[in-house]
């Protein structure tokens, strides 16, 4: 199963972050996109209350799961992912802000076995992410804006670098937005 967090405030951005265009579409679309792609049948998106693409998503065949405490932080929105997932072997999660990872790298999470991270340059592990089914009773122990990498998965966890350095640009601010149109103008 593939999840897609996308309940965040966007205080950094101002609001309204997912809805905004980059260049053809809305910026959470690149991530459904990409997770189709990836060959996922069943794919979630975790969501704050009133998301106006809910629909949207509904009718691309994603199921949308309302985060009710979604001011909580991530920790949230990873229980609610890891309870729609109850009855999967393995749960990619991914945010919704990162319009150049590719359908390569979630599949290749997909099939990895364990607890897989992505290595960033910096070599943090961090999202997109996967876990087995039996991790999701420690994701679902998590609190506030803690995430999976704050957990002690001990020396199994994997550690999975995308092609390139560029899949792991996110948009966190107008800026970053900036940058992301263009880097698809040069492309």
């Amino acid at each position: 199963m593939f999840a897609m967090l996308a309940a965040g405030g966007a205080a950094r951005f101002g609001g309204g972050k997912l809805a905004r265009t980059l260049v053809d579409k809305p910026l959470w679309h690149w991530v459904a996109d990409t997770a189709a792609a990836a060959g996922f049948v069943q794919r979630i998106c975790i969501v704050r209350d009133g998301w106006a693409p809910a629909r949207e998503m509904q009718a691309l065949g994603w199921s949308v799961v309302v985060n009710p405490d979604a001011e909580a932080g991530i920790a949230s929105s990873l229980k609610l992912a890891c309870t729609a997932a109850v009855a999967c072997r393995r749960l990619v999660i991914a945010l919704a802000d990162m319009p150049f990872i590719t359908s390569d790298h979630f599949r290749t999470l997909a099939l990895s076995e364990g607890v897989a991270f992505t290595r960033y340059p910096s070599g943090r592990f961090g999202v997109p992410a996967a876990f087995p089914h039996d991790a999701f009773r420690k994701l679902a122990m998590l609190e506030g804006d803690r995430g999976a990498t704050s957990i002690n998965w001990g020396p199994g966890r994997a550690a999975i670098a995308p092609a390139s350095p560029e899949a792991l640009i996110d948009i966190d601010t107008p800026d970053d937005l900036v940058r992301a149109h263009t880097m698809l103008a040069r492309r």
